[in-house]
């Protein structure tokens, strides 16, 4: 097969933190126009290089059958697995996720590892001329659940796949809802004060939710219906006020089991909306028509745009 290029969106969920990771659990999920850059040529054996400010890695099937635990080895492993093939494929895999970085090489928050998922999957099944959108995104989620030891809602996975804003809900195999987006207005990212485990905010959720199952479905039920406005706003006013919603739910949860979603704004201007995204604060969000018009904007300010695939 002749050697081939695609690349991958960044992901942000914008709302419905960890009401995702359950059944029925919806989230607004947004795809951004960071991409992660994939090369693939024909070689004498199966290698995958991973790529990144400041570094890079090389994976191929180990002969020994050792396992090192990386996310590359556990998806590839989990596709072979699956296809049930005499030998990989003679290719070799380039990850460039270098614009996944800021400049002082610090992770931005727009799921990575996802992507790397995502696209091993898409690689793999355009390799094997099987590739089809909602079969390999779905292939994508369980290879990236299997990767976190079956954890994770697939929200990432799902908003690369798909791009654009789109209305995401959990589930064993959950479904994207493309929407609208004319009342999204200008908007960008900040950090914020850590870098915050994912896993760990899931395992804290899981512990919450069953010590306090009465609590758990009546924040469920708010989560929802706070997305379910957001997703139906027609104009940035309904946008903003549904969002402040949500907001308000995700520090609530997020007090109550020990992972702040708290953010300073980098603005004075109070009419820039601010909200923590993802399980913590590690990764804040401002937007408002506002933005277009502040110049120079806080050098930890990062603009952001809307990737339509």
């Amino acid at each position: 097969m002749r050697a081939f290029r695609l690349s991958v969106p960044g992901n942000l969920l914008w709302a419905g933190e960890y009401a995702i990771l359950e059944p029925g659990g919806l989230g607004l999920g947004a795809a951004v126009d960071v991409r992660l850059e994939v090369t693939v040529t024909e070689s004498n054996d199966f290698t995958v290089e991973g790529i990144w400010p400041g570094g890079g890695e090389l994976w191929t099937p180990d002969r020994d059958g050792a396992s090192h635990g990386s996310l590359v080895e556990s998806v590839v492993m989990c596709l072979w697995k699956n296809a049930k093939l005499l030998r990989f494929p003679p290719i070799l895999i380039q990850l460039d996720s270098s614009q996944f970085f800021d400049q002082n090489g610090r992770k931005l928050g727009l799921g990575s590892s996802a992507g790397i998922a995502l696209s091993l999957c898409a690689v793999w099944d355009t390799w094997n001329r099987c590739w089809d959108q909602q079969a390999t995104t779905q292939k994508a989620i369980q290879a990236h659940r299997s990767s976190q030891g079956g954890r994770g809602s697939g929200y990432d996975v799902a908003t690369s796949s798909f791009g654009g804003l789109g209305l995401f809900q959990g589930g064993l195999f959950p479904t994207w809802t493309r929407l609208e987006h004319s009342a999204v207005p200008p908007f960008a990212l900040f950090p914020g004060p850590e870098a915050v485990k994912t896993v760990s905010s899931i395992l804290a959720w899981n512990t919450w939710k069953t010590q306090n199952p009465e609590n758990f479905y009546h924040f469920l039920d708010q989560s929802n219906r706070a997305v379910q406005d957001l997703a139906r706003s027609p104009e940035w006013t309904q946008f903003r006020q549904a969002w402040e919603k949500c907001k308000s739910l995700g520090i609530a949860i997020g007090d109550a089991i020990g992972k702040s979603a708290v953010l300073a704004s980098p603005f004075s201007n109070s009419e820039i909306f601010v909200k923590a995204l993802g399980a913590g604060n590690e990764t804040g969000i401002a937007a408002g028509h506002l933005l277009d018009k502040i110049s120079p904007l806080p050098p930890q300010v990062a603009p952001m745009r809307l990737s339509s695939e």
